[in-house]
C-alpha cells in the first residue's frame, strides 16, 4: 500500500492496464491509452500491472 498525499495530474506515455485496490478494499480495473490525462486526488492504494509490458507515465503533483 502506498499513498499519494496531494492532488496530481497523470499523463500516460504508454497504454496502461491496472488493477487498483484502495485502503477500504475496493478493487477496480483501470485502462488508459497513451496520451490520456487524468486528474487524481489523494489516496492510499496498491496497484498491479495486468499487462506483460511496463508502462510509462508522468505525474505532476499540485502543491497548494
Amino acid at each position: 500500500m502506498h499513498a499519494y498525499s496531494t492532488d496530481r495530474a497523470t499523463i500516460f506515455l504508454t497504454d496502461q492496464d491496472f488493477r487498483i485496490k484502495d485502503s477500504t478494499g475496493k478493487v477496480e480495473t483501470v485502462e488508459h491509452k497513451a496520451g490520456n490525462v487524468v486528474w487524481e486526488t489523494p489516496i492510499e492504494q496498491t496497484e498491479q500491472n495486468l499487462s506483460n509490458q511496463p508502462f510509462e507515465a508522468v505525474t505532476v503533483k499540485v502543491k497548494r
